[in-house]
């Protein structure tokens, strides 16, 4: 998207693929969202921070999900595609979502360490992959799903946007 252009009642888009006129604009840009949104005067009181997340093999295809919190405690749930996902719930360092990201080896070895007490057998020995994401979030962990004008911002922030996806869909829906 290169240009956002919103009036009383519509909305005028251009991309490098063309341009559109819309009565609505759903931006679901995750850590774009907010300097998308600037240049057309939204604010919005986000963070970017990358994560580090590990994916272990785990022998079982429907492994226990798992959430702590409090200062730096990890969590770990299924991804259907990669086995049992862990990361710290925990915000990481403030990035630009266009830098080249790098895993932090000191969350990697402490949620790795987490893992392995808690699931015990079923991950001693396992290796496991590492890669780093980037959280959007919120100073209280909200979502965010509102309408500016014709414009409707959704951005399931705060890391546990994954786990509301059908709610926030709904709710998407709905303002739209």
């Amino acid at each position: 998207m290169t240009a956002i252009r919103p009036s009383e009642h519509s909305v005028e888009i251009e991309s490098s693929a063309g341009a559109w006129s819309a009565g609505q604009l759903m931006v679901c840009a995750g850590p774009w969202t907010q300097r998308l949104l600037q240049t057309v005067g939204i604010s919005l009181p986000l963070t970017m921070t990358s994560q580090t997340v590990c994916y272990f093999t785990y022998p079982d295809p429907s492994p226990p999900g798992m959430i702590q919190y409090g200062d730096s405690d990890p969590y770990a749930l299924l991804s259907p595609a990669r086995g049992l996902k862990a990361a710290l719930h925990a915000p990481g360092p403030v990035v630009d979502p266009d830098d080249r990201l790098r895993p932090d080896g000191q969350a990697a070895r402490h949620t790795a360490h987490w893992v392995r007490e808690r699931f015990g057998d079923a991950v001693r020995g396992v290796r496991f992959r590492i890669e780093t994401c980037v959280y959007t979030s919120t100073t209280d962990e909200r979502f965010l799903i509102e309408r500016h004008g014709p414009i409707i911002v959704v951005s399931a922030c705060s890391g546990h946007g994954f786990q509301y996806a059908p709610e926030t869909g709904r709710r998407a829906a709905a303002l739209l």
